[in-house]
């Protein structure tokens, strides 16, 4: 075999496994794009009806590569305001608040307190992407689409694009010691459904007695093993790892939503508050297998 029909053939063998690499890495291309001849390539592919290598080259014309290469949103499609920590009421002058006309009723009934009761101390104000909205409407979701319309939150949040980390309902937040302490400030009045004040309490509630309770979590994941919690005041808390995290940040924007519990309402269900025995008799009542059981469902209620 000549050298020249060697290298063709070790070319040949190389585009092929990387052809057939990209088909199993973008068949997440074509559940999000649905660019049907990707759809018709990666069918034949896997049906050797055409070549590997006559695939890589498929992906190639429909352009895959787009989103991966020239598909960033460009930051002029937000409000500029977006990329910034958010401004409070107060910095923007604004003292008069709003709640949906459907609220009225109750709140005239006593089934709700004013708007202004049920709002943080000196609220964010997030601008809204084409101005201020209008109540009313109807809104067309997709399988699980609810969220998008009752977002998990926590003390951080992402920006836009997914890489800026900014401030949520945690006033600020500052690193210490290496990157080995992250204190977080919280902003006072941030509540929970039922009216009650989100504090330090709940993240620590979370931290003891489900992240670090062998009962609940056997396995703590790596970022959080060795780690401490420590509440300084009702607004104030520091997290103290044993090595640096400086992207503790990303999770707790990404994530945060998980790391605190109402502790005000959730200790009612944890053996720590309430006799195991009791917990145990009414998770039966329920037909559920043990308290641990019980606990989740109450949590995911």
């Amino acid at each position: 075999m000549s050298e020249q029909v060697k290298f063709l053939y070790r070319s040949t063998f190389v585009l092929r496994r990387l052809g057939n690499l990209l088909a199993d890495c973008f068949i997440m291309e074509l559940l999000s794009l649905g660019r049907w001849l990707f759809l018709v390539g990666y069918i034949f592919q896997r049906i050797k009806k055409v070549s590997r290598l006559v695939f890589l080259l498929l992906i190639l014309y429909t352009g895959v590569f787009y989103p991966i290469y020239g598909g960033d949103i460009p930051r002029s499609a937000w409000p500029k305001s977006w990329f910034d920590a958010p401004k409070t009421a107060s910095e923007l002058d604004i003292n008069s608040f709003y709640q949906s006309p459907m609220l009225d009723a109750e709140v005239l009934d006593g089934k709700l307190p004013p708007v202004v009761e049920r709002l943080p101390v000196d609220p964010i104000v997030v601008e809204g992407v084409n101005g201020v909205g209008s109540y009313g409407g109807t809104a067309q979701l997709f399988y699980a689409g609810e969220q998008l319309l009752n977002v998990p939150e926590g003390p951080l949040r992402v920006g836009p694009a997914l890489q800026l980390t900014l401030p949520n309902f945690a006033r600020n937040v500052e690193y210490r010691n290496g990157s080995r302490t992250l204190t977080i400030n919280l902003r006072e009045g941030h509540r929970w459904s039922d009216g009650h004040l989100i504090t330090s309490n709940d993240f620590e509630f979370w931290f003891k007695h489900v992240l670090m309770d062998k009962r609940l979590t056997p396995v703590v994941e790596a970022r959080f093993k060795g780690a401490q919690i420590e509440v300084h005041d009702e607004y104030s808390f520091s997290y103290h790892f044993p090595d640096p995290q400086p992207l503790f940040l990303k999770f707790l924007a990404h994530s945060g939503w998980r790391v605190s519990l109402p502790a005000h309402f959730m200790k009612r269900f944890h053996p720590d508050f309430i006799p195991v025995e009791q917990l145990e008799k009414e998770a039966a009542e329920q037909g559920l297998q043990d308290w641990r059981t019980y606990f989740q469902v109450v949590n995911n209620t």
